[in-house]
């Protein structure tokens, strides 16, 4: 290109014909306000008017970067503008004598590009109908060409760049190309060589396969470890804490893809990335295979072993406070937790010291011997206080001994029972006996004695307690007459203070029920508790409107119901034998009649006990111990 010097001011005198006239200068202006030029290009600007020969027209650039374009004059009326670059220039004429002025505004815009296309060096394999794509060889260094339509002198580069399989443009120091279209990867796989036009609007891309050569072997190595543990061993870290792997394989032209995974659930790796992250340590240690699978060859395989361990514990943290004061017969609740959060959690309550014992209590007239009693559940204890003074509970690592925290529990004394409040519905309990269901019937144990009775009817309980619930909570249950119900046990009272006492039935009648503090001697003002207990057999009415057998006993026919089993009982005296030889006698009440009524019993293919009612009217049935002629069982039957 000719060197064109920039012109920023030209002075045009007109003379023609000796001396200038004087002319009008209405109109003077360029023919275009605006015009565009492409870099390269000329471009004749004209200017029109009413003026005449000899009159002074200058011409400057104005508002413009230096280089844009240049201009020279043709003639009176006329220049011509050379585009050197992009950008916008202003060109202004004016008549100085008259004092007028035109402008122009002249943009000059890059050729536009039609067409480029990207030549492929010979030195690389051309597309087949197997692979249609140019095959590259990994690190291997090859020069891409292209033409450009139109090519101008300034239109006449491209842009170069790669992008992978999805057009997304690869950014990286493992995939160059320079200006020149110098190309080399370090990555194989499917991507694409990309030359764009210098104003953006037009490129061409050229598909290519990096292939990697065929592997061979490989190795597994820790990449980071920032794990103190790694201090001993580099393959070692402890539990919540990761180990980032690295897989290197030969030739290191292979394909480096590997798939990872782990020989335990208790350590999860990211099949991609190769991080291997401990979730569980179990009893303590867990070794781990971690496993890195060739993408390309899967029979090529890298292993390496992990262990992970608990971290060492360093404190532990109270969750309760670390001084608490309490009333003696109340329980409190202490917890903990070990720190760090990935150290053995395990810990161990104990009560490592308290005032002095064993102390005599002139209220129970027993030695105490511990002030507080420990329960512990997982990380978490409960302290049951007993006697006023001052316990020291201390919580300790399962693994090391010497990281520990101690609590200060103040204990002051018990209260006094002010009440013995009854939980149970009523104060007067009514139980019902059926004298024909062999369900009812048991062996039961006396509580204090020890004697075994023969009782019939539903177990009864009495719930009971004493406030407030930090007193002795102690309860003394007594019946009054032990021949009509038994108290078969007593429960110690649970944590709302409530104690349960359970009695048997032994034959209808009525009893009190006194229920008084084990320790009511020391709360002279405290009241008892009495309860009255009726005991009431069933009387059975039959109604003979419903279906029914005859059978004759004797000379007598008899209608039956049948009304359950009556046979076999079995009691246990202190002397040990059985009531297996008893005999049933029925006597006619109001209504009834000799023979009226009868037990027979091993009826047919039956070994039961029934009742034959013959007659209406009420009859007595009672049941006798042979061995004494004692009545151990009776009622009676209304037969309607």
């Amino acid at each position: 290109m000719k060197n064109l010097k920039f012109i920023f001011i030209i002075t045009l005198a007109l003379i023609m014909g000796g001396c200038a006239k004087k002319g009008t200068t209405d109109i003077f202006r360029f023919e275009n306000h605006q015009v565009s030029v492409e870099v390269g290009e000329t471009k004749p600007l004209l200017v029109t008017g009413n003026f005449e020969k000899g009159d002074y027209i200058e011409y400057e650039l104005i508002d413009s970067e230096e280089g844009i374009l240049s201009f020279i004059v043709d003639s009176e009326s006329k220049i011509t503008v050379l585009a050197i670059k992009p950008g916008n220039a202003t060109i202004r004429a004016s008549i100085a004598e008259r004092n007028v002025t035109a402008t122009i505004i002249v943009e000059v815009i890059m050729p536009k590009t039609s067409a480029i296309k990207i030549i492929a060096p010979d030195n690389i394999v051309p597309p087949t109908a197997e692979k249609p794509r140019y095959q590259i060889a990994l690190s291997t260094s090859v020069n891409f060409d292209f033409v450009i339509i139109p090519e101008t002198e300034v239109n006449n580069s491209v842009i170069w760049s790669v992008e992978d399989a999805n057009h997304k443009k690869i950014v990286s120091d493992k995939v160059l190309i320079d200006d020149s279209g110098n190309f080399m990867s370090i990555v194989g796989g499917d991507m694409y060589i990309v030359a764009t036009s210098l104003d953006g609007k037009t490129n061409a891309k050229l598909a290519i396969h990096v292939e990697y050569k065929e592997i061979e072997s490989m190795i597994v190595e820790v990449e980071e470890n920032n794990s103190e543990a790694a201090t001993v061993d580099i393959k070692n870290a402890y539990l919540r804490e990761s180990i980032k792997l690295k897989a290197a394989v030969t030739p290191s032209t292979a394909n480096p893809d590997v798939v990872w995974s782990s020989s335990t659930p208790n350590v999860t790796v990211d099949s991609k990335t190769g991080l291997a992250y401990c979730n569980s340590v179990g009893t303590g240690t867990v070794t781990a295979t971690i496993t890195a699978t060739s993408v390309a060859n899967s029979s090529v395989k890298g292993i390496i072993t992990l262990n992970f361990t608990y971290a060492p514990a360093e404190s532990i943290n109270l969750l309760s406070a670390d001084l608490v004061a309490v009333k003696a017969g109340q329980s409190t609740n202490l917890n903990a937790e070990i720190s760090p959060a990935n150290a053995n959690p395990s810990l161990t309550w104990s009560i490592v010291s308290q005032d002095l014992v064993p102390i005599f209590d002139l209220i129970t007239n027993t030695e105490i011997k511990n002030l507080a009693l420990l329960n512990q559940t997982g990380n978490s204890a409960s302290l049951k206080t007993i006697y006023q003074g001052e316990v020291v509970a201390r919580v300790s690592s399962n693994v090391d001994s010497t990281v520990y925290k101690e609590v200060i529990v103040k204990i002051s004394k018990r209260p006094e029972p002010t009440k013995i409040f009854i939980v149970s519905d009523t104060a007067v309990l009514k139980q019902t006996a059926n004298f024909f269901d062999d369900s009812q019937i048991s062996t039961v144990t006396e509580f204090n004695t020890g004697k075994k009775y023969l009782a019939f009817g539903r177990e009864i309980t009495i719930t009971a307690k004493v406030i407030p619930l930090e007193a002795y909570q102690e309860l003394n249950f007594i019946v009054a007459d032990p021949s009509v119900a038994v108290v078969t046990s007593i429960s110690e009272a649970n944590s709302s203070g409530e104690t349960q006492i359970k009695l048997v039935p032994l034959k209808p009648g009525v009893t009190d029920i006194f229920i008084t503090h084990k320790y009511a001697s020391s709360y002279i003002e405290l009241q008892s508790v009495v309860l009255s207990l009726t005991i009431s057999e069933q009387i059975v009415t039959l109604d003979k409107t419903l279906p029914s057998e005859t059978i004759k006993i004797g000379d007598a026919n008899f209608e039956y119901y049948y009304r359950g089993n009556l046979s076999n009982y079995t009691y246990e005296f202190e002397e040990a034998y059985d009531i297996t030889d008893f005999s049933w006698k029925v006597t006619p009440g109001e209504g009834g009649v000799s023979e009226g009524a009868k037990i027979q019993t091993d009826i047919g293919d039956f070994n039961d006990t029934f009742l034959f009612i013959a007659e209406t009217g009420t009859y007595h049935i009672e049941a006798i111990n042979n061995s004494n002629n004692q009545v151990f069982f009776s009622t009676q039957v209304i037969v309607n």
